[in-house]
């Protein structure tokens, strides 16, 4: 049984909402933002996915704009993404006057305890590298992000997660079991970011005929975005007198042998392993679940081992059962899909749209699986 995580903070941005409040209410009120692109398909058609003006977002910091190699345009796009998030999550305001060093964030916090030492790792999952490419995300993104946010992070206990849909799940349990737990840390900041706003990621995507554009086909929208959550102890809210947005009670995560790309039969049991072990290894008595944030995309291959996970698990879930699934309004956020759902979930519940508990789950196409338990505070 693990112990829970209490969620402190959270901070998102997406096509429907530039901070935390306003994503998560346009998200659970069906608020649709997928527009048209200037990139087409090979039919000529404009490209639809969800996406964010370019004037919302921040521009690179001036050390970034000369980094040599230079960053490819996804890269950019993906920095300049995860800087409002970022800064939100840490009730961060950037000290204009303090120096620009990827070292020496410039930062105001309000969130974080004064003095506080160490300082929370970031822990973030990213878009997976496609075969035959140079990796999107590397470990230098962490100081890339650092850099341009002026966040107050420690980027020698940082870590990304490249694997999509699922890597936010696997950075959750890291920050449990490697972080909290041991005591490396009181806080950390997990999150993810990914943009499919990409000529080569749109051009695969049209290639497997995943790309959704006219007709009906198996396929799904694209989208992007950035989200984050502080998570921390029961022992350190108490500590610094906080009170939790909500609580983590269960995170599992799992293989599915039969992925995408895999040569065996897909039966659905990566999924269905990652929800057994997140609700038999919650933290207490865990009532029925009420609301499922699903990483539903428009493919049938995660509706088909949904269905599996959900009849494995039968009798976990409360009748009736309410499912959302966010990229049916942001499009497909790849690997911020996940934190924003559990966003969502927490603004929702809070809100007392619904009733808890909640799960969120995600799979990745590459097999990663994985789910959390989430109830208010």
């Amino acid at each position: 049984m693990m112990e829970p995580l209490a969620v402190a903070r959270a901070g998102m941005i997406c096509p429907v909402g530039p901070d935390a409040e306003q994503t998560a209410a346009s998200i659970w009120a069906g608020v649709s933002r997928k527009q048209e692109t200037s990139i087409v398909d090979r039919r000529f058609e404009p490209v639809v996915m969800g996406h964010l003006p370019l004037e919302v977002l921040p521009p690179l910091v001036e050390p970034l704009e000369q980094v040599r190699p230079g960053l490819t345009s996804l890269q950019r796009r993906l920095l300049r993404l995860v800087t409002p998030a970022l800064q939100e999550v840490l009730g961060v305001e950037v000290d204009e006057g303090a120096p620009i060093g990827e070292n020496e964030p410039r930062f105001i916090s309000s969130v974080l305890p004064p003095g506080l030492a160490p300082l929370p790792p970031l822990l973030l999952a990213g878009p997976m590298p496609s075969p035959g490419r140079p990796e999107i995300m590397t470990g230098r993104f962490i100081g890339q992000a650092m850099l341009q946010s002026g966040v107050p992070i420690d980027p020698t206990a940082s870590r990304v997660f490249p694997s999509g849909h699922a890597g936010f799940f696997a950075a959750l349990e890291h920050a449990r079991a490697q972080v909290i737990e041991p005591g490396h840390a009181e806080f950390a900041v997990v999150g993810g970011v990914d943009s499919y706003l990409d000529l080569y990621r749109l051009a695969v995507l049209e290639q497997e005929e995943r790309l959704l554009t006219q007709g009906v086909q198996d396929a799904f929208t694209p989208g992007e975005g950035a989200a984050f959550v502080l998570v921390t102890s029961r022992v350190a809210c108490r500590r610094y007198g906080i009170e939790p947005l909500a609580w983590i009670d269960g995170i599992g995560v799992a293989q599915e042998p039969g992925h995408r790309y895999s040569e065996e039969p897909h039966r659905g049991d990566g999924l269905a392993q990652a929800v057994r072990h997140t609700l038999s290894g919650a933290a207490g008595r865990v009532d029925p679940v009420r609301l499922v944030m699903a990483g539903l995309t428009g493919e049938s291959f995660h509706a088909k081992e949904w269905g599996v996970a959900f009849l494995r698990n039968r009798k976990h879930f409360a009748d009736p059962l309410r499912i959302e699934h966010s990229a049916e309004y942001t499009g497909d956020a790849g690997a911020a899909l996940a934190p924003l759902m559990l966003g969502v979930a927490i603004s929702a519940m809070r809100a007392k749209d619904i009733t808890g508990p909640a799960l969120v789950w995600g799979s990745s196409d590459f097999g990663e699986c994985g789910s959390l338990l989430l109830q208010v505070a």
